[in-house]
């Protein structure tokens, strides 16, 4: 394959391979703005991408799409690239059941990309991050599973409102990272983390129902500088009835914060 694959200003196309048998690789490097994706829906709407095998080059994403809408990727296999799935000022869009492995950040999702579904993909080997979203709310990421990536899933500044729920994390160095306000982190199981899940100067956020265990769960697993939960500069949110095996919640600055029926054992 020597060029990207764009869809421009266009809708109700598919693009459909039969699983592993249907191989995209890109056989060079983009390093132009031009050319940001294997495959790129730019002012897309109604798309699909479905059943396919992707291998970007180095410099490039293997899907970016920017301010498209109402579009589904799908069954996909994503590998070696810079980017798996980009996203740039996308709404209401279903990213499911893909696996994302040995990408800087495996799904990069920003610029007011809202009301999007991320659910049931599996992220492997991110050395950066398995999900990010950075000024982006309203997004339901729920069901996925992602391991040794160095930051699982973060939530930044100016992520308001989304949901992060039923996740399975394991292995890296911080699981769950929230900024922003209004989100929900539900019910999500964090393993072998020395930072299960940290809030960093997050406001009027729940956290609740989150199992979060390094090692076997023993006071001995964790150092003084390694946390369960850890709640820094944060105010107005609610911790409760988690699971932190190993170390209990430290709170540490911000104001208002209640911390209820935490489980330490």
């Amino acid at each position: 394959m020597a060029d990207s694959i764009k869809i421009t200003s266009r809708s109700n196309v598919s693009i459909c391979g039969n699983g592993n048998t249907t191989i995209l690789k890109r056989m060079y490097d983009s390093t132009t703005a031009a050319n940001p994706g294997v495959i790129s829906l730019i002012t897309a709407t109604y798309c699909s991408i479905k059943d396919l095998q992707i291998y970007g080059g180095v410099a490039d994403a293997n899907i970016h799409m920017r301010s498209s809408s109402n579009n589904t990727i799908t069954g996909n296999t994503f590998a070696s690239s810079t980017v798996g799935i980009d996203i740039f000022s996308c709404n209401n869009n279903i990213i499911s059941g893909n696996v994302v492995t040995d990408m800087v950040r495996a799904l990069y999702i920003k610029h007011s990309s809202d009301y999007n579904v991320i659910s049931s993909n599996i992220f492997n080997n991110s050395s950066y991050s398995g999900i990010e979203l950075s000024d982006s709310s309203n997004n339901a990421i729920s069901g996925n599973i992602l391991k040794n990536c160095t930051r699982g899933i973060r939530l930044l500044g100016y992520s308001d409102d989304n949901t992060v729920s039923g996740n399975a994390v394991n292995g890296g160095y911080r699981g769950i990272v929230l900024a922003g306000s209004g989100s929900a982190i539900l019910g999500n199981t964090l393993k072998n983390f020395p930072i299960g899940i940290i809030l960093s100067y997050a406001t009027n956020s729940v956290v609740t129902g989150n199992n979060c265990m390094k090692g076997t769960g023993a006071t001995t697993d964790y150092t003084a500088s390694q946390y369960t939960i850890h709640v820094v500069g944060s105010s107005n949110n609610l911790i409760s009835s988690n699971q932190c095996m190993g170390k209990a919640v430290v709170i540490e600055g911000g104001a208002s914060n209640t911390e209820i029926n935490n489980k330490f054992a």
